[in-house]
């Protein structure tokens, strides 16, 4: 980020949130991808919930997935925003085949 606030975790989960309110997705995404390497749970559940309102269902599981390589814990409004995005993808009744 330009103004230098990329190593405040909490000013960027704010802004990736503030983003998705205003419905600037993709702001919020360049956000995320500008804080540091020590993102957090809550900047990681913050861009899953950017991409639950943007519906990128599926890419919410790619990013689960990446959390869970760099290592992040979860908490439970993750795993429910994961679940709730998986509950809204349409995979034309294969269940995930």
């Amino acid at each position: 980020m330009k103004s230098g606030y990329s190593n405040d975790l909490f000013v960027s989960s704010s802004l990736i949130s503030f983003y998705r309110k205003i419905g600037c997705f993709k702001d919020g995404n360049l956000v995320f991808n500008g804080t540091s390497s020590r993102r957090n749970v809550v900047v990681w559940t913050a861009r899953i919930c950017n991409n639950c309102k943007e519906e990128n269902f599926r890419q919410i599981l790619d990013v689960f997935k990446e959390m869970g390589k760099e290592g992040v814990r979860k908490y439970n409004f993750t795993f429910f925003s994961v679940l709730r995005a998986c509950a809204n993808i349409n995979d034309d009744g294969i269940c995930g085949e």
